[in-house]
């Protein structure tokens, strides 16, 4: 699993995922981060004490080009603070050169819109602020929980397993080391794709390149 600081390197543009997929059998799997951290941490704060101002054309606008300057690259992926949207949320988002959002919890393999923006797994289920958030999960309750997920989406194939971290949930001392060995366990089976929300996307635009407006 790359760290920050390396994903920075290799330039990634998107809010990145430890995923494994495999769209033609294969599993994908992802655990994300933000590279232009400070710019979408602003806007999270924006949005949690006006939750209307996220959404506005002046405030997708700025957040895209704030991240576009910080990183010299386009934004091709988006995961709105809170995961909020508005009506005009995904047509503004398109407008702006976006390709793909995070914020659609609903499937667990990537699907193209209406307005053609396409929908990348994400989840609720796995993510580490289950330590945090009522209902509260014990830690080794949360790594059994990503095992188990893990296993039902392998036997099933072709699906993407999202596993949303925070440094300062899941880095601390105590759980970090228990973390690595669930990635382990999930990294030491064949056919697991480490990759990208960016990655994802292009292999599924790949496969699919007549793909209904719908799905």
């Amino acid at each position: 699993m790359p760290g920050a600081d390396e994903a920075a390197d290799e330039g990634e543009e998107e809010a990145c995922w430890l995923s494994e997929v495999e769209l033609d059998g294969a599993t994908a799997f992802w655990a994300p981060f933000t590279v232009a951290a400070w710019p979408w941490k602003a806007f999270a704060a924006i949005s949690a004490s006006a939750p209307e101002t996220a959404t506005t054309p002046v405030a997708i606008q700025r957040v895209v080009e704030e991240i576009r300057a910080a990183t010299g690259r386009p934004v091709r992926g988006w995961l709105g603070p809170g995961l909020r949207e508005s009506a005009r949320t995904l047509d503004l988002l398109r407008a702006n050169g976006v390709e793909y959002v995070c914020d659609w919890v609903n499937d667990d393999q990537p699907y193209r819109m209406n307005n053609g923006l396409y929908s990348i797994p994400y989840s609720l289920d796995l993510n580490d602020m289950r330590l945090l958030v009522p209902p509260v999960f014990g830690f080794s309750d949360w790594c059994e929980m990503i095992r188990r997920a893990f296993d039902t989406l392998y036997a099933e194939g072709g699906r993407v397993m999202c596993i949303p971290v925070h440094p300062y949930v899941t880095g601390q001392p105590s759980r970090i080391g228990a973390f690595a060995e669930v990635l382990s366990y999930i990294t030491g089976h064949d056919g697991v794709w480490r990759t990208t929300g960016g990655e994802i996307f292009d292999a599924y635009r790949a496969q699919r390149p007549e793909v209904s407006p719908t799905r």
